[in-house]
């Protein structure tokens, strides 16, 4: 019949789009209030349910699973041992590495795969072209919560604390590692919109067009932003005025996740300035015979008028059509990020 697709509450994925694609999205677990708040992956049990399901549904034709990094959860373990309960090779764990809407485009990618006919071999393909040249970025407002969830060293949690420094993390081989500082919220900012920047120049090359302030935005609401508009620096290097853009945070609800999407789930919220891609499986670019296509997008938690802004930033700097959108940050994340964190991912289709 057809390839099923799962992934958990930590790829950020918004509701309305896992329906769209028909992808199960697992909420990873919760756990008490304020400071002591913490989280637990999802055990082999469930996931042997889960994958049952979707085996009788799709007929057999097997199961792709994308799931949160393995050195940040001990859900792709129990992945593992919950495949195994299956003939060989009917349910395959994509190793991530990764977190967010890297996990988020492929399960995507596989999904528009299975859509378009492709068996499981080339859907679990596409899901790991994604995440193989794909990047993700942290900035985080205090550092208290990732040192509490064990994500970051006590020393250099208070090291950081001591001297004001302002860090941004760079996801790398499923570890958080540290790629920038800064003494201010203005300046972290500038340094991560020049960093997506020239990964995108990586994947594009660069003699590709800066923004004008005309990016996408469809069914986001926003008005585009015409050149000048932004407070960030023209070209594909961010200018000084990027991070003052991004410098003001607001209130903004949480993501939610859960065994399957449901209809009118309003936790997640919807990808703001996504334009989502139809018509059958295609790579990551140049698999297809054509350029490739980048896609960049924003994770926020408790700060949505901050991401906004670094929106607009981005949408300066980047080249004309990369995709740019914003997705809420969902609670089993959010608990290790603490209130005002913004991510970034950058994938190639």
């Amino acid at each position: 019949m057809t390839v099923m697709v799962v992934t958990d509450s930590a790829s950020c994925l918004p509701r309305a789009t896992a329906r769209e694609h028909g992808i199960t999205v697992l909420d990873l677990h919760t756990m008490g209030d304020g400071e002591e708040r913490s989280t637990s992956g999802l055990g082999p049990l469930q996931l042997t349910a889960t994958y049952a399901r979707l085996l009788e549904r799709g007929g057999d034709d097997g199961v792709v699973a994308v799931h949160l990094s393995k050195e940040l959860s001990g859900t792709w373990s129990a992945a593992v041992q919950a495949a195994a309960v299956f003939d060989e090779g009917a349910v395959r764990v994509v190793d991530t590495n990764s977190a967010g809407m890297v996990l988020g485009e492929a399960a995507l990618a596989a999904a528009r795969a299975a859509a378009g006919g492709a068996d499981l071999e080339e859907c679990v393909a596409r899901a790991q072209a994604v995440v193989a040249r794909a990047h993700l970025w942290l900035y985080v407002h205090r550092l208290e919560a990732l040192r509490r969830g064990g994500r970051l060293s006590a020393g250099r949690s208070l090291l950081s604390t001591a001297l004001a420094i302002k860090p941004i993390f760079h996801l790398a081989d499923g570890r958080l590692e540290l790629a920038a500082k800064s003494r201010t919220q203005a300046k972290a900012f500038d340094k991560l919109v020049a960093m997506v920047a020239g990964a995108c120049r990586d994947v594009l090359g660069d003699d590709a067009d800066a923004g004008d302030g005309d990016g996408p935005v469809a069914e986001s609401g926003a008005e585009p932003v015409e050149a000048g508009d932004s407070a960030a620096g023209g070209g594909a290097g961010a200018g000084s005025g990027a991070g003052a853009a991004a410098g003001a945070d607001a209130g903004a609800g949480d993501g939610a996740g859960g065994d399957a999407a449901r209809p009118g789930d309003p936790a997640t919220g919807d990808v703001v300035g996504a334009a989502e891609q139809d018509g059958d499986a295609g790579g990551a670019g140049d698999a297809a015979g054509r350029a490739p296509e980048v896609a960049v997008c924003i994770h926020q938690t408790e700060a949505a008028e901050t991401a906004e802004r670094l929106r607009r930033a981005l949408v300066e700097a980047l080249p004309d059509g990369v995709e740019v959108s914003v997705v809420a940050i969902t609670p089993a994340i959010a608990v290790h990020t603490g209130p005002g964190s913004v991510a970034v991912s950058l994938v190639v289709r």
